[in-house]
């Protein structure tokens, strides 16, 4: 009897010990429910394009703590780790289902197109005067009243950048940040804003004041050239600034880069550059030359040979200036 009364006590003990589990709690906790802290998700294509979800099991002390991500309709978002990534427009339902019980928590999940704007001004007829216009999806929304112009935008984030001018006769190159006018630029003359970028938490401006090229870097103004021009494009790639535009000594318009402010001539004939790139090295303006009444568009490559366009026939100075195939 003591034999047997031995025997099970040891197996008693035995039947403990191999119990214990949780950081020796003495029991397996088990999954009760599991929720996730957004039901909800709405992504922009082209905008914000991925969210993490994260999932809290119920009770917090559980003994499996792991889940498995899923997406109904993989064709508009994908789950990984809890990470959704817009596919496509439409809708989706994304599924957290823990291993131990297979409990399930849903988020529904709205893949939209992103917004789109465009910039402009509006003309009344009666007295031909222009308006500064912001138009973002179906609704336009006046930047300013009569006397005003839009020429540019540059989006960031939830942040809406547009360039322009107001002031009716005497116009001042303007910014308009999410719609009101910031003042970034300081002009007292005559001045036009044609172009804007945002960078390395700068924003950037590129246009012509009374009659000189200018480029703003938030409300400090640089002079691009002493004689008559005028500035229509910028672009900022790492810590170079390249403006797009045109001078005139007097002996005609001619096509001018500028890189960190110095001064590149393009073309020796007629011509105005009016829009500028930068992309793996190559600097790219985009423009336009006045040869016999005839109108050509060129393109501007740092390195000609390695895009295989054709120099030959660009009555330019040089080969920077050349003409696409």
């Amino acid at each position: 009897m003591r034999k047997r009364l031995l025997f099970i006590l040891i197996a008693l003990l035995m039947l403990a010990a191999c119990s214990e589990d949780n950081g020796g709690s003495g029991k397996t906790v088990n999954v009760a429910g599991v929720w996730l802290d957004n039901t909800e998700l709405t992504l922009k294509l082209g905008h914000i394009e991925t969210a993490t979800l994260s999932a809290m099991i119920l009770p917090s002390d559980a003994t499996n703590q792991k889940v498995q991500w899923k997406s109904n309709n993989e064709k508009v978002a994908t789950v990984k780790d809890g990470v959704v990534t817009a596919v496509a427009k439409g809708n989706a339902i994304v599924t957290a289902t823990t291993e131990d019980g297979g409990k399930t928590a849903d988020c529904y999940v709205t893949v939209v197109l992103a917004d789109i704007y465009l910039v402009g001004n509006m003309r009344y007829t009666a007295n031909y005067a222009k308006q500064a216009v912001l138009w973002m999806n179906d609704y336009d929304y006046p930047l300013e009243d009569k006397g005003s112009a839009a020429n540019s935008i540059y989006v960031r984030g939830n942040d809406v950048y547009v360039a322009g001018y107001m002031g009716g006769s005497s116009p001042r190159a303007t910014v308009w940040t999410n719609g009101n006018s910031d003042n970034s630029i300081r002009s007292t003359d005559i001045s036009y804003a044609e172009s804007i970028q945002v960078a390395g938490g700068y924003v950037y401006v590129a246009g012509c004041e009374a009659g000189k090229a200018m480029l703003w870097q938030n409300n400090m103004g640089q002079t691009l050239s002493n004689v008559n021009s005028h500035a229509y494009s910028v672009y900022v790639a790492g810590d170079n600034e390249y403006v797009a535009g045109e001078v005139n000594d007097g002996s005609g318009a001619k096509a001018a880069l500028w890189t960190n402010g110095t001064q590149q001539i393009l073309c020796d004939n007629e011509s105005y550059a009016y829009s500028v790139h930068a992309s793996e090295g190559d600097v790219y303006v985009a423009g336009n030359i006045v040869d016999e009444s005839r109108v050509v568009e060129e393109r501007y490559s740092a390195n000609p040979q390695r895009h295989g366009v054709n120099r030959r026939l660009c009555p330019c100075f040089g080969e920077r200036c050349i003409r696409g195939r």
